[in-house]
């Protein structure tokens, strides 16, 4: 299946979404935490995602705070479950579920 199609296949037949990569592998963080292959798909992803720096302008300060924000305000996904390695990851998960929302972050990122 395209994964990027899930969302809406699983809204249209009734099925709930547990988010549970919302970080991409790292991706969406501010740093990669390890040594990755420059020619890697991780590399390759968390180069590509530098161009959402913009969603820190808003309430998120980090990515990762705006990856979380786009699946608990998405309201076709049910919940999220995100990876931490440590206390500072735990903590910066917390406090964005706290902070305010944007009803149409989700669906200009899923257009």
């Amino acid at each position: 299946m395209n994964q990027g199609r899930a969302i809406e296949v699983a809204r249209r037949n009734g099925i709930g979404i547990i988010c549970i990569r919302a970080h991409a592998a790292g991706a969406l963080t501010e740093k990669l935490d390890r040594d990755v292959a420059p020619d890697s798909d991780v590399a390759r992803d968390f180069a590509r995602s530098q161009r959402f720096g913009h969603l820190k302008e808003g309430a998120c300060a980090s990515l990762s705070q705006a990856a979380l924000r786009f699946c608990l305000d998405n309201p076709h996904i049910a919940t999220v479950v995100p990876g931490v390695k440590n206390v500072a990851e735990l903590e910066e998960s917390a406090a964005c579920s706290g902070l305010g929302s944007d009803p149409e972050a989700p669906l200009l990122c899923c257009r």
